[in-house]
């Protein structure tokens, strides 16, 4: 029996090593592509400051504002931030407008928390979405073999929706 258990717990440790290194080089591969594809929307580094508790994030430009958190992405959660500096990259916001911005921001986030979920229903993908407080939203992915393409398209898709002025 002690030789089953342990067999089995090798098993998940080897199982979880694996799942975590599939995590890491398909988000690596996704943030790369993604940009490659909107260079003038993302500042070119991946770290604000020079800090030791510095976050690596992928930033958007002008203002630079923290968009995903790269260590989440490369475990399998992505958690995408929507803020005044978020606005701002996409359209032209008044600092004192601080409750229009406040509306603003809110239904950005309910519109990317809704098509993203939506988009990644149709296309069948396995996840969960986890509670967040800041973020618009924070899902986990349970392992599958097309999370950098998945990615590639929600990512691509919440610029789009961003970019939209109408919406």
């Amino acid at each position: 029996m002690s030789s089953l258990l342990v067999s089995l717990g090798i098993f998940y440790i080897v199982e979880g090593m694996f799942r975590k290194s599939d995590f890491t080089k398909a988000a690596d591969r996704a943030i790369t592509k993604i940009r490659q594809k909107y260079e003038t929307v993302f500042a070119g580094n991946t770290v604000k400051s020079e800090k030791e508790n510095a976050e690596e994030c992928l930033f958007f430009a002008k203002p630079q504002t923290s968009f995903i958190p790269l260590h989440e992405l490369r475990q399998g959660i992505l958690e995408i931030r929507i803020s005044y500096g978020t606005l701002a990259n996409f359209e032209t916001v008044s600092p004192k407008d601080t409750a229009g911005n406040e509306i603003r921001i809110a239904n950005k986030k309910k519109l990317v928390k809704d098509k993203t979920v939506e988009m990644l229903q149709t296309v069948g993908a396995k996840f969960k979405v986890l509670d967040s407080k800041d973020a618009a939203m924070r899902i986990q992915f349970l392992p599958q073999s097309n999370y950098e393409r998945i990615l590639e398209n929600v990512i691509n898709e919440v610029i789009v929706l961003l970019k939209d002025k109408n919406r």
